[in-house]
């Protein structure tokens, strides 16, 4: 008897990362993340309030897109250069699945109960959409990429995961 022989495969690994972006909306998995502080077990993300490095790290990690998985956009943005991530200048040619890192803003913290200066990270989906952590309910959620001008673009980083 003839061995039936598997048809062979390919991974779309550029879809794939796309459609999990996508399917990332609402999801409550990146609200927390746990340490230890002088004894004391921690929430590292504020159930979701500090979760956006956390969120874009995890998904690229998956793909091997950078080293590891990080807490802070400043660690994030230096795996991205380690990892030889283009950053583009030319805003009009986002493609999607780039990384944007917008610039920093003083805001309100309701956990800490003080003004806090904290940088904002998230994918670009096209159409002038993105998809970031959305601090006041700790999930990924769609929104314009400049949030409709009310927050500037600091970099965006951009590699081909063909």
């Amino acid at each position: 008897m003839k061995k039936k022989q598997s048809p062979s495969i390919k991974v779309l690994k550029e879809k794939t990362f796309l459609k999990m972006i996508e399917n990332s909306i609402g999801a409550n998995l990146w609200k927390n993340n746990y340490g230890e502080k002088n004894g004391k077990i921690i929430d590292l993300t504020q159930n979701g309030y500090l979760s956006c490095a956390f969120f874009v790290s995890s998904i690229l990690k998956i793909f091997d897109l950078v080293s590891g998985i990080h807490l802070t956009v400043e660690g994030l943005e230096k795996d991205l250069i380690k990892n030889h991530w283009q950053e583009i200048s030319n805003f009009k040619k986002i493609e999607k699945g780039a990384v944007i890192i917008w610039e920093g803003t003083t805001e309100y913290n309701p956990f800490t109960k003080k003004e806090e200066f904290h940088s904002h990270s998230g994918f670009y989906l096209g159409n002038k959409k993105a998809v970031s952590m959305n601090s006041l309910n700790g999930f990924p959620a769609i929104h314009h990429y400049t949030y409709n001008e009310t927050k500037k673009i600091k970099k965006i980083y951009c590699r081909p995961i063909k």
